[in-house]
């Protein structure tokens, strides 16, 4: 009689291990769940933030662009040397052109 005993509790124990393990392997996919879903989101908030910056830079090109066009032989142009715009202009199109690969 004392066998049927302990075979009776160690039926419960590994059925209360067998359920404490499903519990902890339910909540590890839940927070693993949680977790890529803020990643997802993140990736998100930092694609949108790259498109606007890729947005930012066609304009800031298209405006240097037409600067430069509009006073072609002026050494200095509003104060600033023309070389100075034309390496930020080439500088902008480099990163434009990196950006390139976004799908924005």
């Amino acid at each position: 009689m004392p066998q049927r005993i302990v075979r009776k509790v160690n039926g419960r124990a590994l059925a209360g291990a067998l359920v404490g393990a499903v519990l902890v392997l339910l909540a590890a996919i839940g927070y693993a769940y949680n977790n890529s879903q803020e990643r997802i989101d993140k990736t998100g908030t930092a694609l949108e933030a790259l498109c606007l910056q890729r947005e930012d830079l066609d304009a800031r090109i298209a405006q240097t662009r037409k600067l430069l066009a509009m006073h072609p032989h002026q050494r200095l142009i509003f104060a600033l040397p023309r070389q100075l715009l034309v390496d930020s202009l080439r500088q902008s199109e480099k990163t434009r052109q990196n950006l390139e690969i976004l799908d924005c």
